[in-house]
């Protein structure tokens, strides 16, 4: 068990993130000026992103690519802008991996959780406009999941919001906490009971696993992971499947989401429901936001099934905590 201070510590730590407080700090050291322009990139190279994540066909690959290397030129400018305000913009996507090396910003081996680069580095850092025409389609595959993963990597280092948005965000949580008692669960820890869990040990397969993220199983391992216990890649309707091992009547089940932020980008999410594996029925459907401390209770009433799955009806990706089932 944690020393007393220890936990206290933890705790009020928990309750720093969930609450934005280091976030608003950080955000408060940049000028008006900064933060209108970070988060102008910032927003640029979202958009970029999320169409180029839209380009699912084999075909679109090449395009895709076109896409992402934009968007990474954008959030590059918003990274340094961020870090740097007296650094000048890169004007090629060349420049901007130079750029982020030298501020030490690109992952490397030291880097948590850090994704392989050397793919995305064969789009992003050439002065070459023909390099990404020129590779053979199982190379354009392979950069583009590298660069989706790049992508989504740096964007989870850096804050975009203003110091208004980033205090309308704490405002709304505060609320919501205050609403659902999320941050006496806080203190007083999880909670017990006495509800079997069916699904604890039970495979899982996923759509696809993220570079670097725990194994599949960690979705159902018992333990609410600080971070994440499952994660795919971005991707057209990614999925986590659960196998309970044999047919059930189902009465709850209980999903955590990711403890380390970003939690509302796995939303709406379907949770489906099969007896063979094959067909599949949609339960319920999550379009409000829901947490480790609050996590989202569907309440089945007895539907029986033997597989659960949780699917993303767009392209993005999963990244969830635990997933807990009971008959």
């Amino acid at each position: 068990m944690l020393p007393l201070a220890a936990a206290r510590r933890g705790i009020g730590h928990a309750i720093d993130v969930y609450l934005l407080r280091d976030v608003e700090k950080a955000v408060a050291l940049r000028s008006r000026t900064q933060q209108e322009q970070v988060a102008r990139y910032a927003d640029a190279a979202k958009r970029r992103i999320r169409a180029a994540d839209g380009l699912v066909e084999p075909g679109d690959a090449v395009a895709a690519l076109v896409l992402y290397r934009e968007a990474f030129l954008f959030l590059s400018c918003a990274i340094l802008r961020a870090n740097s305000p007296s650094v000048l913009p890169p004007q090629t996507s060349t420049e901007a991996w130079k750029a982020l090396e030298a501020i030490g910003f690109l992952p490397n081996a030291r880097s948590p959780n850090a994704p392989p680069v050397g793919c995305a580095r064969g789009s992003f850092a050439t002065d070459d406009p023909l390099a990404i025409d020129r590779m053979t389609p199982a190379a354009l595959r392979e950069a583009r999941d590298a660069a989706q993963v790049l992508l989504g990597w740096l964007s989870r280092r850096l804050e975009p919001r203003s110091q208004p948005a980033v205090r309308k965000a704490r405002t709304i949580r505060i609320t919501a906490a205050a609403a659902a008692g999320v941050l006496a669960a806080l203190w007083v820890g999880s909670v017990v009971t006495s509800r079997p869990n069916i699904a604890k040990g039970k495979p899982v397969t996923v759509s696809s696993q993220r570079p670097g993220s725990p194994a599949p199983s960690g979705a159902t391992n018992g333990e609410i992971e600080s971070s994440y216990g499952v994660h795919t890649n971005v991707e057209d309707s990614p999925w986590v499947a659960v196998d309970l091992g044999k047919l059930f009547t189902l009465h709850e089940v209980r999903v955590y989401n990711r403890g380390d932020g970003w939690a509302d980008e796995g939303l709406p999410l379907l949770l489906e429901l099969s007896t063979d594996g094959q067909h599949w029925v949609v339960a319920e459907t999550r379009m409000v936001p829901y947490s480790q401390s609050s996590p989202w209770i569907a309440r089945l009433r007895g539907i029986p099934a033997r597989y659960v799955r949780l699917r993303l009806p767009r392209s993005g990706y999963i990244a969830i905590t635990e997933i807990e089932v009971s008959p």
